[in-house]
């Protein structure tokens, strides 16, 4: 499942280099709530800011996601290049990871995403886990 949505979203990519517009309003679709919920510790407008930056990035830089081996590596490192933009805490990095690995990135694709190697992450998480001792899941509310 997970290989098919991945090669749905690089032909979507693929729609974007080319110019259309169309497959970028689908893909932002796709990655609005996703998005929404890894910048769930911002407020509702700067989200919706964030995620329009890292989708005008997305059109712009279309060329270099269409070469990348992951576009979902690619559109989620652009969005935590923007949260650290806009808020460049702990806070962002540990609730990129929350969300990272509640839905299922690999601690590598964490790491990847975050730019670090795996074993910060393992520090990272070790703390994010300390940090939370009762297991919330990332956006209950979406």
């Amino acid at each position: 499942m997970r290989a098919e949505r991945q090669l749905a979203q690089s032909r979507l990519v693929a729609q974007i280099a080319a110019g259309d517009r169309g497959a970028l309003q689908a893909l932002y679709e796709i990655y609005f709530p996703h998005l929404a919920c890894f910048f769930s510790h911002l407020t509702a407008a700067t989200v919706e800011d964030l995620i329009n930056d890292t989708f005008f990035d997305v059109w712009k830089k279309s060329g270099e996601l269409v070469a990348a081996a992951s576009s979902h590596i690619w559109i989620m490192r652009l969005a935590l290049y923007h949260a650290r933009l806009q808020q460049p805490t702990a806070a962002t990095d540990q609730s990129a990871i929350k969300y990272l690995v509640y839905t299922g990135s690999t601690r590598a694709e964490v790491a990847e995403i975050l730019s670090l190697s795996t074993h910060c992450v393992d520090a990272l998480l070790t703390q994010t886990r300390l940090a939370t001792s009762h297991r919330q899941t990332p956006c209950a509310n979406g």
